[in-house]
């Protein structure tokens, strides 16, 4: 049997490098790519490594896709697993969409399954996750 539960805490971003993939002076709109660090504290506790693309509009809103390395403690088991990352930024702060990656959860985490949230307000430097997870 197969029970589903809410992880919830904060993550802190940290080490952020971002390029436009057309230099720096490029105008919006355009694409550019991100490198960056989260390091997790609640009922999830470790870091993950992101590796972002990002698309801006000529606004400055921008849209996410990515993936993230994650390696800690999580409802008392340690191992690792990917998120795929899917979500906006604009004038109402960070919301993205995340799901574990099917089959990429090792060690006490094998088998890992669920989707969460990543959310921030605009100039807010934590973010605040949410985790529906199952485990074998």
């Amino acid at each position: 049997m197969t029970i589903l539960t809410t992880s919830t805490g904060t993550a802190l971003a940290s080490d952020w490098e971002e390029a436009p993939q057309f230099g720096d002076g490029a105008p919006l709109p355009r694409v550019a790519r991100a490198d960056c660090r989260f390091t997790y504290e609640g009922d999830l506790t470790g870091t993950g490594e992101c590796r972002y693309v990002f698309r801006y509009g000529p606004d400055g809103s921008c849209q996410i896709l990515g993936f993230e390395q994650v390696s800690g403690t999580l409802a008392g088991r340690t191992g690792e697993f990917f998120l795929s990352h899917e979500g906006t930024f604009g004038a109402s702060g960070l919301s993205v969409r995340s799901t574990i990656v099917p089959g990429s959860a090792t060690g006490d985490l094998e088998g890992l399954t669920g989707t969460g949230t990543l959310d921030a307000g605009t100039g807010e430097d934590t973010c605040r996750w949410t985790l529906e997870h199952a485990l074998p």
